[in-house]
């Protein structure tokens, strides 16, 4: 499962920069430059030093020999991939939130069947029990990571449940073979996965907070700090 976050940030690099049209304004008077920001930002900046590329081979890119991929550089190529994660953390439930017991003994009273679709065959059921028993003991661990924190510089963070405990479906529903099935992504059908993706966002909201991100002037604009 996947969400994300909306941050407002500054970076010093430029007095010119307008506005982007969202919820999020960056004026970048404190971020170091330069940053994956700057693609979205400043085309000025990006066609300038792509012509110094293209010209000499010198400058902030270079241009991925298996790709069409821009790589900004410092001071020479691939040192940072345009749009890949630049930050990235792996969380286990315990580090994610101090109730993780909770959440696993939550998990263990849920009644499996009512997060399949009504008439799922009984082996199915005994499998996505299994599959819960699994992933609850990796809720357990101090080392198995249930949530991923990336962050590339830009204005959104992205924050994923790596371990969802619901289950979509797959479903015929025509006699017609030529007839789309009918898909069911089921996210959220298993509640434990709201209460993880809630201590998810308290947990960003912490690292928010943390000094080395206000340094650079982070703050959440959308959905908000509620």
């Amino acid at each position: 499962m996947f969400t994300g976050v909306t941050c407002e940030k500054t970076i010093d690099y430029s007095q010119d920069v307008q506005p982007r049209t969202n919820e999020s304004v960056d004026d970048y008077s404190k971020y170091p430059s330069p940053s994956p920001g700057l693609y979205f930002s400043d085309p000025t900046w990006v066609d300038q030093q792509l012509q110094i590329y293209y010209e000499n081979r010198t400058g902030k890119f270079s241009r991925h020999q298996e790709s069409d991929e821009l790589f900004m550089t410092e001071t020479g190529p691939d040192t940072q991939a345009y749009l890949s994660g630049t930050t990235v953390a792996f969380l286990s439930l315990r580090r994610l939130t101090n109730e993780y017991q909770k959440i696993i003994a939550s998990a263990k009273k849920t009644d499996l069947a009512k997060a399949l679709p009504a008439g799922t065959d009984r082996t199915i059921l005994e499998g996505y029990k299994a599959q819960q028993a699994a992933i609850l003991a990796d809720y357990g661990s101090p080392d198995t990571g249930v949530h991923e924190l990336a962050f590339a510089g830009g204005e959104t963070v992205a924050l994923v449940v790596l371990k969802p405990l619901s289950r979509g479906s797959i479903l015929i529903n025509s006699s017609n073979p030529l007839d789309d099935p009918v898909f069911d992504y089921g996210t959220f059908q298993h509640p434990v996965d709201m209460q993880v993706a809630i201590a998810m966002y308290k947990k960003f909201r912490q690292f928010v907070a943390a000094e080395p991100w206000q340094a650079v002037g982070m703050r959440e604009t959308k959905p908000g700090p509620s």
